[in-house]
């Protein structure tokens, strides 16, 4: 493949190779390769499916889950990326097949491309704080957090980070773990709490009506970072290679009550809204993810080690994915 011989936007000569973002036109994984993008990097994403129009990266069209073993190594051989970032995954909304083979058979499988190039790449696996399981009100979760996930999202996202951190300690890759907290801002999908209350605020909008919004009851406690803080964190973790074989929490350090999050939205669109809260609105696949009611990260193993910490507030990340979500679309009228 001649992608190897380019040159990235920086300048920079390709033997410093391109960063690979598995899942890279994901609602993370676009803010990874804008990250990287932004810092000069050469940027390639790989995903299952072609992107949509105007996603202003590079891409390749691999599905790693079932992919012959042979061709991934050469793709790792051929293109010769510096970095390979898995961004990738079974969501925690999809059945647990699926995240069997998108958490733990596609991390498998890269690292065992990456070991057979015999190619020095660095690896960044991101995993979840859900993979620590339930901890006690008031406990901050970190590196001397013990792994204890009760649900299927979080066993298969632990057996993911297991194979990457048995894998560096052997020193066949030069890997590790950011287990990242909730994320907010723009790009938020549907699927998560503040993403299905601005879509039900942008209907109700649309339809010049007062929002009614029927949600689970908020008892939730949680710790928030943005998207884009997030993805700061991954390059960082990409220029502190003395970080081999670690699992790095991160997140902001506060658990915050997501019942504020969701009148902060509120707030922030300026829609007469209504909140109606039942268990009967609970979608059934994000039971699971309600059993952890409270969740705050120890970031002092990221600021030690990436020297990072996050810099938008709640409130910035709300106002931004509000902004997303409302872009005015095109009027069609008749004729047109």
């Amino acid at each position: 493949m001649p992608l190897a011989q380019e040159r990235g936007p920086s300048g920079a000569s390709a033997e410093a190779g391109p960063v690979l973002v598995l899942g890279g036109t994901g609602f993370l994984g676009r803010h990874v390769c804008a990250a990287f993008a932004d810092a000069g990097r050469e940027v390639l994403a790989v995903n299952r499916r072609p992107p949509r129009p105007g996603f202003p990266h590079r891409s390749l069209s691999l599905d790693v889950s079932t992919a012959p073993a042979d061709l991934l190594v050469d793709v790792v051989r051929a293109l010769r990326p510096g970095v390979v970032v898995n961004a990738a995954g079974g969501a925690w909304t999809t059945a647990e097949s699926e995240m069997i083979s998108g958490n733990i058979v596609v991390t498998e499988r890269i690292v065992q491309a990456i070991t057979l190039a015999s190619h020095p790449v660095r690896l960044i696996q991101l995993g979840s704080v859900l993979e620590y399981g339930p901890v006690p009100y008031g406990e901050s979760v970190g590196e001397r957090t013990g792994a204890r996930p009760q649900s299927a999202y979080g066993r298969t996202k632990l057996a993911a980070t297991q194979a990457v951190l048995a894998a560096a300690a052997t020193g066949r890759v030069n890997g590790l773990v950011l287990r990242l907290t909730s994320v907010a801002g723009p790009g938020l999908p549907p699927v998560s709490l503040l993403g299905r209350v601005a879509e039900q605020l942008l209907d109700a909008s649309r339809q010049g009506r007062e929002a009614v919004i029927e949600l689970s009851p908020l008892r939730a406690q949680r710790d928030y970072v943005d998207f884009r803080d997030a993805a700061d964190a991954v390059v960082a973790a990409a220029d502190r290679r003395a970080a081999t074989g670690r699992a790095i929490a991160v997140g902001s350090g506060a658990a915050v009550p997501v019942r504020a999050l969701v009148n902060l939205l509120i707030q922030v669109s300026g829609i007469p809204t209504r909140i109606v809260e039942s268990e009967l609105a609970r979608p059934a696949r994000s039971r699971e993810r309600a059993e952890v009611d409270w969740l705050q990260v120890d970031p002092g193993a990221a600021a030690e080690t990436l020297g990072w910490r996050p810099r938008r507030s709640l409130e910035d990340s709300v106002r931004a994915l509000w902004a997303d979500v409302a872009v005015p679309r095109p009027q069609v009228t008749a004729g047109s």
